[in-house]
């Protein structure tokens, strides 16, 4: 792994021009990480390979339950706050499943998912009904019963966005109503041999109803500008440091509460 880091440090400094593999601050940028000297930088990256970070210690974002106005829940360390718009660079995606033998109305919360996956594809757990037959796997999430249309098993897109007050990234998880805006928008930029963090995106929400008239918030996305050279290359190499050092983001961490397992409404499967 030592050597993997090794190779995208020096992949990235030949990109800008940087000697040896250190990355001066980006002028002109209103983020904080950009805007830091090549000293904090080299500092931050350190302490963050040093951490035992979790997804937990992120502030996370997630779509309204039950609430008539289109306003983003953002859970941080001084309370709850709304937004209307979340503004960044998207670092990485990850889709997950979970599924919790007690539903959160039940159980309160706080408990791991009985069974997860890290690629919504493949899972590990215990699916009896009872909790007898152990930890097994691995399972098939696209043929168990629990993962079909109308099951019990919950899909999320989690979407790790770089905010311009913070180093480090806010985790929006999104429900399944809203896979397919950020699906078009990842490939609309692989498409272009282009990473994630080459654009500054805008994440806004709109309501619609589903086949059954109930309404409900999906996220829409909205690219604001394209990032210079120098500021997707130290995107790149944080995004190297946090998910291939730091930051463990299996959907076994997950436990059962609201800001993790935002409600979810059932759609038509075509809108997912």
């Amino acid at each position: 792994m030592a050597d993997q880091t090794e190779q995208a440090t020096n992949a990235v400094a030949k990109r800008t021009g940087a000697k040896g593999g250190q990355l001066a601050k980006v002028e002109g940028s209103d983020y904080l990480l950009m805007s830091a000297s090549s000293k904090q930088i080299e500092k931050s990256m350190k302490r963050a390979k040093q951490s035992r970070l979790s997804i937990f210690d992120l502030e996370r974002a997630s779509l309204p339950a039950g609430k008539s106005k289109a306003e983003w829940s953002v859970a941080g360390p001084e309370g709850d706050t709304y937004a209307v718009e979340l503004r960044g660079v998207i670092l990485e995606v990850k889709d997950w499943r979970t599924w919790y033998r007690i539903p959160f109305d039940e159980s309160g919360g706080g408990s791991p998912p009985d069974c997860s996956s890290d690629d919504a594809t493949t899972g590990m757990g215990d699916r009896s009904p009872d909790g007898a037959d152990g930890a097994g796997g691995p399972f098939d999430c696209l043929t168990c019963k629990y993962g079909q249309f109308g099951g019990e098993c919950h899909e999320r897109r989690a979407v790790f966005l770089l905010r311009p007050e913070n180093i480090y990234p806010m985790l929006v998880v999104l429900p399944r109503t809203s896979i397919k805006a950020i699906k078009r928008f990842v490939m609309a930029v692989t498409g272009k041999f282009l990473d994630l963090w080459d654009y500054e995106v805008s994440l806004t929400m709109e309501k619609d109803k589903n086949q059954d008239g109930i309404t409900y918030h999906k996220v829409k996305v909205q690219t604001v500008r394209r990032l210079t050279d120098e500021q997707s290359a130290l995107c790149e190499r944080w995004h190297d440091v946090l998910f291939d050092r730091a930051l463990p983001v299996g959907a076994s961490q997950l436990k059962a509460d609201q800001t993790i397992e935002p409600n979810s409404t059932a759609t038509n499967p075509a809108e997912s």
